[in-house]
């Protein structure tokens, strides 16, 4: 013999070896067994020929089960009335009687199993509940309705409770419906509330769009005169020469809160109107210096001489001899 047909041989003896034993166990699921335990609970053991069948009362075809009404479930093989066929009570659900001339399993008096047996164009048959309720959107009582509607008694609809939608046409002309929250929501560009509004905006109530808090812009036109508006922040600032705080100043100077300009403190100048009659501004130190030949005390004097202090003296602030 060939190598060849020897090896042909024996891989169809080894098939054969494999798919023999799964034909001869009939309906059982192994191949052998010694006792019932060693087969599937719907199962028994034939001992004599040490192979797993069919258990009485037990199915795992149609046939089995002998009855036109039943059919069987291949997860129990157990027969079982198919869906809605019955010859008693017990045979249908609890919501339902079984109609002995049909052998159907009909609705009992008050229940439902599809529309048509409610009331149309207003209730549907609910498939968990098995009764006719009010279609969504209709309604006899509150509890009819959705968790953020209302039902009006009089015309059995149901509608959406302050602040809530189901439509654009729920909300005001500024809003829109989020039919995920089921809330009226601010249009872009306008507002309900701050929140509504960039960081620096308020919500102008009366007009419900967003507009420029105190001390904060949009447009130069949000500032006062002397202010500016940094569009990088939206913070009105003073203009360049103008102040709103001593900070904005230089350290001899204050900032004046009524004209919003900074101003040289006592004794201090920017030019010579800043200091006294009897003074000059040095420019160099921003202090008011006093003039050769002016005085304030008479120590400014020699000592024959007075410093005159005489208000409206043509000599004031000059040294007189005494």
């Amino acid at each position: 013999m060939k190598p060849s047909s020897a090896l042909f041989l024996f891989l169809l003896f080894l098939s054969f070896s494999v798919i023999l034993p799964i034909l001869g166990s009939g309906c059982g699921t192994k191949s052998g067994c010694s006792a019932n335990k060693d087969c599937q609970k719907w199962e028994v053991c034939d001992i004599p020929v040490k192979k797993c069948v069919l258990a009485p009362g037990f199915c795992d075809t149609v046939a089995k089960c002998n009855d036109t009404l039943q059919e069987c479930n291949i997860v129990s093989h157990t027969c079982d009335y198919k869906a809605d066929r019955c010859r008693m009570e017990g045979d249908c659900e609890r919501w339902q009687v079984c109609q002995k001339t049909t052998n159907l399993c009909r609705p009992k008096s008050g229940f439902c199993d599809s529309d048509d047996q409610c009331t149309a164009g207003f209730e549907v048959c609910s498939p968990q509940r098995h009764t006719c309720a009010p279609m969504p959107g209709r309604c006899r009582e509150n509890s009819d309705c959705a968790s953020w509607e209302l039902c009006d008694v009089q015309t059995l609809t149901c509608y959406p409770l302050n602040g809530r939608c189901s439509i654009d046409v729920d909300c005001a002309k500024h809003e829109l419906c989020n039919t995920t929250s089921q809330y009226c929501v601010a249009r872009p560009g306008f507002c309900n509330g701050d929140y509504d509004c960039a960081s620096w905006e308020v919500c102008d109530r009366s007009l419900n769009r967003c507009t420029a808090a105190p001390t904060r812009c949009n447009t130069v036109s949000d500032c006062y005169e002397w202010q500016s508006c940094d569009m990088a922040t939206n913070n009105c600032v003073p203009k360049r020469g103008y102040c709103e705080m001593n900070t904005q100043c230089s350290k001899y100077e204050y900032c004046d809160g009524s004209a919003h300009l900074c101003r040289p403190q006592r004794g201090y100048c920017n030019t010579n109107l800043d200091c006294s009659a009897w003074q000059y501004c040095d420019i160099s130190s921003n202090l008011c210096t006093k003039m050769p030949g002016y005085c304030i005390t008479d120590s400014d004097c020699n000592v024959n001489e007075e410093c005159d202090l005489t208000a409206g003296s043509l000599n004031i602030y000059r040294c007189i001899l005494k």
